[in-house]
């Protein structure tokens, strides 16, 4: 369970359900069964990044991370990571298809940056027609804004702040109940 002197459940919390989403109805179901790889695109290589790197290449999927940090990609990633790493500010069009971004089922932003994030998943989906692109954003407000928008976002203030309270309430409901029983 997540507690709240534990900040990296934070980033394992965010990895799990982006990987849910990722396989949600909306990705095409060639990619969803059968062993088919996906071609995913991560930008931004920090805790939250690395580990859904590591994981999608783990269960076999061709996995292309981009960050403009070079330590990044080579610290955070597992030694046995075989996907693409790439070097470069994914903002710039050149950097993302250098990626293969025309080949890209997927594209997740995940920098420390909400209008970085924004403007990337933006790129994505308008300019190279990604099927399926997320963001990560720290202010709930703007991620509400985006979805409006149709860019599908993961609002990390929200996601962890629902869970914290689920796992505070669940957890002082039973010392209640155990209470009323003595």
């Amino acid at each position: 369970m997540l507690q709240a002197n534990r900040p990296q459940e934070t980033s394992l919390e965010l990895v799990a359900g982006a990987v849910r989403l990722l396989r949600g109805a909306s990705i095409p179901e060639k990619h969803r069964y059968g062993g088919v790889t996906m071609k995913v695109i991560i930008v931004g290589i920090g805790r939250v990044g690395s580990s859904l790197a590591n994981m999608l290449d783990r269960e076999g999927h061709q996995v292309t991370v981009v960050d403009r940090d070079a330590l990044a990609l080579q610290r955070r990633l597992s030694p046995d990571f075989s996907g693409t790493k790439l070097v470069g500010n994914a903002m710039d069009q050149d950097v993302l298809e250098r990626a293969g971004i025309r080949q890209a089922d997927v594209l997740l932003t995940i920098t420390e940056g909400d209008n970085r994030n924004i403007m990337i998943a933006q790129i994505a989906k308008v300019v190279f027609g990604v099927p399926k692109v997320m963001a990560r954003i720290v202010d709930p407000l703007r991620a509400q804004a985006y979805r409006e928008l149709g860019i599908e976002s993961i609002d990390q203030t929200t996601l962890v702040s629902e869970h914290m309270r689920r796992v505070v309430l669940g957890e002082t409901a039973s010392e209640l109940a155990a209470q009323r029983e003595e």
